[in-house]
């Protein structure tokens, strides 16, 4: 199950509460300038079995072009549909897939696992080539098998309408 919450906007009946939990100074941060553009980092650990698709997930890998993956292919700055119908881009969860860029300053990258949730957190990403525009989007991956998206501080004039957000199962005809 997938859901999202977006800052300043209150919750549709039954929709999700907002509730950003910062991990900046608790979680692990990821080094930005080795995922620079294009890159991933992993594997990490989940710190607990995450069911996805029916398949039991215990590790995962950070995009820098938007996504949490659970596999170590090459992830494209390329954002398509969901599904991709393309065996080498599955098993992934778009929070705004697009060419973003990881090494800009200020932009920070972290994980923390609880028990019951892992939370993957981008500070200040951009697009390529878009320093001024910046957005920060939270990943919760709960226990239970739901997924939360959470965005926040998004700078005005940023595009949002050409980004991918979904889910892909490791099944191309899946998402």
């Amino acid at each position: 199950i997938l859901i999202f919450a977006l800052e300043s906007r209150p919750p549709e009946d039954g929709g999700p509460t907002y509730s950003w939990m910062d991990i900046a100074a608790t979680g692990t941060s990821v080094s930005t300038s080795t995922l620079g553009d294009d890159g991933k980092v992993g594997p990490y650990n989940v710190g607990f079995e995450f069911e996805f698709y029916g398949e039991v997930k215990n590790q995962f890998w950070i995009n820098s072009n938007g996504a949490v993956s659970f596999n170590s292919a090459y992830f494209t700055y390329t954002n398509t549909g969901i599904p991709t119908n393309n065996s080498a881009t599955v098993d992934f969860i778009a929070g705004f897939w697009d060419d973003m860029y990881s090494a800009y300053a200020g932009c920070a990258i972290y994980y923390q696992s609880f028990p019951d949730y892992l939370i993957v957190q981008y500070d200040n990403t951009s697009r390529l080539g878009a320093t001024a525009y910046t957005m920060d989007i939270q990943f919760i991956l709960y226990r239970n098998g739901k997924i939360k998206i959470q965005y926040k501080d998004i700078t005005a004039g940023f595009t949002l309408n050409s980004a991918t957000v979904g889910i892909q199962s490791s099944d191309p005809a899946l998402g």
